[in-house]
């Protein structure tokens, strides 16, 4: 999770209890809020989160949902398929 705008799209998911890996600290609190249980942060840019989800990658099972906005600084999605690892991208807000 990139954005904490993003979250806002997970507001009427019924089940919180999935593994949510967010970019910051900000994100992170968000989510917290929101009720997720279990989340990871990797206090930085996409670039880090890219690196925590490296680190992680024995412990992650099926495809990465990547929640992002319209416009984008770096392809993490891109990214991420470089590595390996299987990406569903959906746009789920505009810039605000």
């Amino acid at each position: 999770m990139t954005s904490q705008h993003a979250l806002k799209s997970l507001k009427d998911v019924t089940s919180l209890n999935f593994p949510l890996y967010t970019v910051g600290q900000r994100t992170f609190e968000v989510a917290k809020q929101l009720g997720f249980k279990t989340i990871f942060s990797a206090e930085g840019c996409a670039n880090d989160l890219k690196n925590l989800l490296l680190k992680e990658r024995d412990s992650l099972e099926g495809c990465l949902l990547y929640l992002r906005g319209k416009h984008i600084q770096e392809d993490l999605k891109k990214e991420l398929e470089r590595e390996g690892f299987k990406v569903q991208e959906k746009m789920v807000y505009a810039a605000l």
